[in-house]
């Protein structure tokens, strides 16, 4: 092989893998945007639904067993995770703890998503759940349409599904870019 050859495979090898890793980025971000975006849409048709079904029951630690109860049977009817918090940022219904253990949740005034609720608009935020040790994507409501401070309906899904989407792009663009340097080298040898 001359070192011609050596300098053509080097070339057309490292295009290559530059063009499959550049194109993976923005696909794979461009990805990422996309369902989260699904999702985002997904969450606010739950929760506006979950607004209709809640009616007018006060959100409040008075009704901290019924709303608990509600909160786990729309999040099984969604296989999502519904939460219920009250003007004060006291959790009051929660599908992912029960009931007894409400009170020993940290208050929610300050989380981004509640924040945005409280003030009448729409909330949204992406973290690990502190209390379910995973990521979830989180949207939040006001209670009433009117955006009166009723409280905050917040509802979640794990990002799990993104993250094996993208996991699964990778694997096809590792493929593509081998089978890309494959072709470089016959390619540049023949050349």
């Amino acid at each position: 092989m001359s070192r011609l050859q050596l300098k053509i495979m080097v070339a057309l090898g490292g295009l290559v893998v530059a063009v499959v890793g550049v194109t993976g980025f923005l696909a794979e971000r461009g990805l990422r945007e996309r369902e989260t975006s699904r999702i985002e849409d997904e969450l606010r048709e739950r929760a506006q639904l979950v607004r209709e079904i809640l009616g007018t029951t006060p959100i409040s630690s008075s009704h901290r067993a019924q709303l608990d109860a509600l909160a786990d049977r729309v999040a099984e009817a969604s296989s999502g995770r519904v939460t219920f918090i009250a003007p004060d940022g006291s959790v009051v219904g929660d599908s992912g703890v029960a009931v007894g253990q409400l009170a020993a949740l940290q208050n929610h005034a300050d989380r981004p998503e509640v924040v945005a609720a409280m003030g009448g608009d729409i909330g949204t935020d992406q973290r690990n759940s502190q209390t379910l040790r995973r990521p979830l994507l989180y949207l939040a409501v006001p209670a009433t349409p009117s955006g009166s401070n009723r409280g905050v309906i917040r509802v979640a899904i794990g990002m799990e599904s993104v993250g094996e989407a993208a996991e699964e792009l990778r694997a096809v663009l590792v493929a593509a870019a081998a089978l890309g340097l494959v072709v470089a080298f016959i390619l540049s040898f023949i050349v």
